[in-house]
């Protein structure tokens, strides 16, 4: 069986919106109802670092406890 490629339809709207949303120089805030935070604000920060004048990218990662020789029983914190 071949499969044809999907023709564009020209009458069907777009699927997407792009929204721009403010950097979070506000921090992290953890304390606040999600209905009571500011804009500036920021519900989770993974691999994000917040300053004054924007929101940078963690730098990359490092091996750490390599080699041990055997299974992992558990990880804690």
């Amino acid at each position: 069986m071949l499969l044809a490629p999907l023709r564009f339809n020209r009458t069907r709207g777009s699927s997407s919106v792009v929204k721009f949303v403010p950097a979070p120089y506000g921090g992290w805030n953890a304390r606040d109802d999600l209905s009571d935070m500011s804009p500036e604000d920021a519900v989770t920060l993974d691999n994000f670092i917040p300053s004054e004048s924007g929101v940078f990218l963690r730098d990359g990662k490092s091996e750490w406890a390599t080699g041990l020789g055997g299974a992992i029983g558990a990880l804690m914190e």
